[in-house]
């Protein structure tokens, strides 16, 4: 992200989050650059009176590819979270500021598609002939947003600092999907010197950029001063496994590398289809994720796909689902499916398949910390399988 858009990320957030915030902008812009202001001395792992607002240890830059974990690029969330709530409860605001200011620039620079694939784009859509080699990390970053103003009210992410980091990761997940299906767009139209039809798909990043600021903000007011909405409480009582991202998962790369929701192409299929499940001897479009499990044997490697969530402590209580093979598409390898928590057997189903009546979950996750769900084919390696986790929830 380029200086011009470091600032105006927090002030996008705080014409939102309300007038208290409004004079502490400054002390958030004043050091909202220090991570480029300091890069060098960073990376050399020097100190300095700003050293405070960065973790210990050398910071190293690198560039980032969309098909790695998330957790290897995310900002240190908690390092953040805790000192700003710890400073707003001893009424330190400025200083808070300040590290807001850092936070918002490593969360800015997160968001900036440029950032993004920045090796491989040379291979998936190189320069044309008349510009040659040429920077394009650059060209990308160098286009600013024309965004004013956001519409957005702020919402609660968490009502402690363990809730905030683990959802904020699936907020992060969401950004980084936006950001990696900016770059090709964003190109095309800078080769073709159309650069306000590029800064058209540069600016839903960074809305949802400042939403992201503007939430972290208002979550953090109110656990450092517990005072939270009824209606805020009531919205974090279920969290859906929906918005957030596996901390780790192993699934068929034919579909991509990571689990899918919504709608998908079968190889044989000439349209998208929805997921659905039978439920109640229908056939229903649903809310889901689907992790295809592998359908070729690899040594020792079982046929199965796999999602795990590393939860926050002494919060999510019980976790619901119905569950079954996508309803419609046949063939199908049976599967049946597993849920585990802390490497522990919580549940196993029957032997399932496309005609299966969707088999509805409520299990306890109580002291929970690692929750892994789990689909086995029955080796057919001439079938794909396409198992269903409708409306995965967790319940406080």
């Amino acid at each position: 992200m380029n200086r011009i858009d470091h600032l105006l990320l927090p002030e996008l957030a705080f014409a939102v989050v309300g007038k208290r915030w409004k004079p502490l902008l400054n002390a958030t812009k004043e050091t909202c650059m220090y991570p480029d202001d300091h890069a060098a001395a960073l990376y050399a792992g020097k100190d300095g009176t700003w050293r405070k607002y960065f973790t210990p240890g050398k910071h190293r830059p690198g560039p980032k590819s969309a098909g790695q974990s998330l957790a290897k690029y995310l900002p240190p969330i908690r390092f953040y979270i805790r000192k700003i709530i710890s400073l707003l409860k001893s009424k330190n605001d400025k200083e808070a500021a300040a590290y807001l200011g850092v936070f918002s620039h490593l969360l800015g620079d997160f968001s900036q598609p440029a950032h993004w694939y920045e090796c491989e784009i040379f291979d998936l859509l190189p320069p044309p002939q008349e510009l040659g080699t040429c920077n394009l990390h650059s060209r990308i970053e160098n286009i600013c947003s024309s965004l004013k103003r956001i519409s957005h009210k702020p919402r609660l992410t968490g009502s402690s600092a363990d809730e905030l980091e683990f959802k904020l990761k699936g907020r992060f997940a969401e950004l980084r999907s936006l950001a990696v299906a900016a770059i090709i767009p964003m190109l095309e139209n800078l080769y073709a010197g159309k650069i306000e039809k590029a800064r058209e798909h540069y600016n839903p990043v960074m809305e949802k950029a400042a939403q992201i600021l503007a939430d972290f903000i208002y979550t953090v007011e109110a656990i450092a001063g517990k005072r939270f909405r009824t209606k805020d409480m009531e919205a974090c009582i279920k969290c859906s496994l929906l918005e957030l991202n596996p901390d780790s998962y192993d699934v068929e790369g034919l579909y991509g590398t990571r689990p899918f929701s919504g709608y998908f192409t079968p190889s044989a299929a000439e349209q998208p289809l929805p997921l659905s499940l039978r439920l109640a001897g229908r056939t229903k479009k649903v809310d889901g994720i689907c992790a295809v499990p592998y359908a070729l044997p690899n040594g020792n490697r079982p046929f199965w796909s796999w999602m795990e969530f590393r939860l926050p402590p002494n919060i999510y209580r019980r976790f619901q689902a119905s569950i079954g093979l996508c309803a419609g598409i046949e063939p199908q390898a049976k599967c049946h499916f597993e849920v585990s928590g802390d490497d522990r057997n919580i549940y196993s189903s029957e032997v399932m398949t496309p005609g299966s009546e969707a088999i509805h979950l409520d299990l306890n996750i109580n002291d929970v910390s690692r929750l892994k769900l789990i689909v086995y084919t029955d080796g057919s390696t001439d079938k794909l399988a396409y198992p269903v986790w409708m409306t995965p929830t967790l319940l406080k």
